[in-house]
């Protein structure tokens, strides 16, 4: 059976990617632009396949640079919001945010790190404490090395804006 709201020739690039150990071959990049690609033709894969991916990001050979790592888990949090089903332990992509942040923050800009919290919340998943302090310590120190403008950008980014009426 296809994959939700797959064509036969969307599939058969699915089947073919999910073959041993090809997923594992591509690059960090390739993997999130594959993402990319399925959140934009609103394509699901299955859970079989999230599953392999999950597996691929946790083996990969390579190390994710920041800019990598936060879009693989901005468009598994974007496949899962498209969907109203809640992935199963199993197509979750626990092992995958592990490896992804294997490295520690300290490369990560305050976008990305902003966007791994948003991508979290959306997939349901919890972070432990030293993680939590960890990215809350490396965001609060870039706000405080911005400008004042670049700040309140940044800010309204990850909140939206203030100052509404009461």
């Amino acid at each position: 059976m296809a994959p939700k709201g797959c064509d036969t020739f969307l599939a058969s690039c699915l089947n073919d990617l999910s073959a041993p150990h090809r997923l594992r071959r591509l690059r960090p990049r390739q993997i999130a632009s594959v993402l990319r690609s399925l959140v934009r033709l609103g394509v699901h894969p299955g859970e079989d396949w999230l599953a392999e991916l999950d597996a691929a990001c946790y083996c990969h050979p390579g190390p994710f640079d920041p800019a990598s790592a936060t879009a693989v888990l901005k468009y598994l949090a974007a496949l899962h919001a498209a969907t109203a089903q809640t992935l199963s332990a199993a197509a979750g992509p626990q092992a995958a945010a592990l490896r992804l942040l294997q490295g520690g923050v300290s490369k990560y800009k305050y976008e990305q790190l902003a966007m791994l919290l948003q991508a979290f919340r959306r997939l349901g998943m919890t972070i432990d404490d030293e993680l939590a302090l960890a990215v809350g310590r490396q965001m609060a120190g870039q706000l405080a090395g911005m400008a004042p403008g670049r700040r309140a950008a940044a800010l309204r980014a990850v909140i939206g804006p203030s100052g509404g009426s009461a």
